[in-house]
């Protein structure tokens, strides 16, 4: 079964190219946020609210890579999750669920690029 699918969604160019384009923004996403970690001595802050005692909440530099981890864990559920999609459902849901995916990734690259930006400015 895995094979047959595997066939249908490389003859099937429309979903092949916003997968492959789905890939290489999740890869670029992943290897630009692991590149903007630097490891530091110093507390981050890797969180805000306006509930808590203190706004700004820190924890250490490794902490950071977990927003790398998340894009990696978008990349492999997505795939999978609309491989499964398209070989089950419809083509088409199986493309916007690709077309979801890029959005996520694109929403995580605004969010944890600020991040980053009030973490250098502790650095």
């Amino acid at each position: 079964m895995f094979k047959i699918a595997l066939k249908d969604i490389l003859r099937d160019r429309a979903f092949l190219v916003a997968l492959i384009i789905f890939i290489i923004v999740s890869i670029a996403f992943i290897v630009a946020a692991a590149v903007q970690v630097s490891p530091s001595d110093l507390q981050l802050p890797v969180r805000y609210s306006s509930f808590g005692v203190t706004n700004f909440y820190r924890d250490k530099w490794f902490y950071l890579l977990s927003f790398a981890g998340i894009g990696l864990v978008v990349l492999v559920a997505h795939t999978l999750i609309a491989a499964r999609l398209y070989a089950q459902k419809s083509r088409d849901l199986g493309i916007a669920f690709i077309w979801l995916g890029l959005g996520i990734i694109a929403t995580s690259y605004f969010t944890v690029f600020a991040l980053f930006k009030v973490v250098s400015l502790s650095q």
